[in-house]
């Protein structure tokens, strides 16, 4: 029940704040969600087998109470590993977005969609990421009492810095 009524105020805060500033729908681009949901969709399922996958999610929602501890770290694994690839697929349709961009410099109509489809799958990609699997991932450890040292996540930095240093040069 928590991580829904989060993830609704969560939605609702992050709506507010984009009707606030523009237009809600200006953020919602179909391409980038293909990208963004699609890849990690497939190398989920390139990575894990589906009922492994079916598994995990049903513990982060805490519709398999289970005390055995090394499911409930496999489900955390399996959850972050799905965060990492929504964020890789933001960053791959970030720069389908910015070579589609390029391509199209003397079509001024064609820069407008390519650059949106740049910076929204990084946005998706984040917010799937970090904001959805990385929750449900934490959610499966904190329900069963587990805690994890922080040395298995020293990689997410530089996915981050990569990100960055697409938009500052």
């Amino acid at each position: 029940m928590r991580i829904f009524l989060s993830g609704f105020v969560f939605v609702v805060l992050v709506c507010a704040g984009i009707a606030m500033g523009g237009e809600l729908p200006g953020f919602i681009d179909l391409p980038s969600l293909v990208i963004v949901i699609g890849g990690m969709s497939c190398a989920t399922v390139g990575s894990f087998p589906i009922h492994v996958i079916g598994e995990a999610i049903g513990d982060a929602l805490g519709r398999n109470a289970t005390e055995d501890e090394e499911r409930v770290l496999r489900s955390y694994h399996v959850l972050s590993k799905m965060g990492d690839f929504a964020i890789a697929s933001g960053l791959i349709g970030t720069v389908i977005g910015l070579v589609n961009m390029l391509a199209n410099l003397d079509d001024p109509s064609a820069i407008g969609p390519a650059m949106a489809v740049a910076l929204l799958t990084i946005l998706y990609g984040v917010i799937l990421g970090e904001f959805v699997c990385r929750t449900l991932a934490n959610s499966c450890l904190s329900q069963n009492n587990i805690v994890l040292d922080r040395s298995s996540r020293r990689g997410l930095s530089s996915v981050y810095f990569t990100a960055l240093s697409l938009f500052l040069f």
